[in-house]
């Protein structure tokens, strides 16, 4: 895979093009091929039982390349990613074009970047304004002293001997009944 353009069109949205080589898509359409072989059912075999030859004919090699090409470009797209160190947001456009397993195959990607402004030496929630941020231990705190009423509502069953016990609840009375 090589990167041939990236390019930030505006502060929110991207553009990639990319040449994804003729052996990457290649071992995607075998991938492809296999997993569709196990997974199919066609009449006069057993579910998952056809031939390769079968399957390719039955579901069409026209499928199977788009197939393999659409992984290959996502898979692609996500390492670009990594090694850019960037995020997106939504679903990428994939300007895709015919593939029929010959040479090699270019793609162009239109994402919506997310931009990164925190500061990478702080955690995740550090970017967040200290009034609202929440503190596990207050809210487990908070719960533990309200006493009867955290369990109100929850009946723990304990087994005993195989059997299924429900524990004593004492009923309450309601005014007015």
């Amino acid at each position: 895979m090589d990167i041939l353009e990236f390019e930030e069109i505006n502060p929110e949205e991207s553009r990639m093009k990319l040449k994804l080589g003729s052996e990457e898509i290649k071992a995607e359409f075998e991938n492809a091929l296999t997993e569709l072989m196990s997974d199919s059912e066609i009449p006069g075999f057993r579910p998952g039982k056809a031939p390769r030859n079968i399957v390719e004919r039955h579901i069409g090699p026209n499928e199977i390349w788009r197939m393999a090409r659409d992984r290959a470009s996502r898979d692609a797209f996500e390492k670009v990613l990594k090694e850019k160190e960037s995020t997106y947001t939504g679903a990428p456009d994939y300007q895709h074009t015919d593939y029929m397993g010959e040479g090699d195959y270019e793609v162009e990607i239109i994402y919506h970047s997310e931009p990164m402004k925190h500061d990478d030496k702080k955690g995740p929630d550090e970017h967040i304004p200290e009034q609202l941020r929440r503190n596990p231990n207050e809210d487990h705190q908070r719960l533990m002293k309200s006493g009867p009423t955290s369990d109100h509502g929850v009946q723990k069953m304990k087994k005993q001997k195989g059997n299924i016990v429900k524990p004593n609840v004492q009923k309450r009375k309601i005014p007015g009944q």
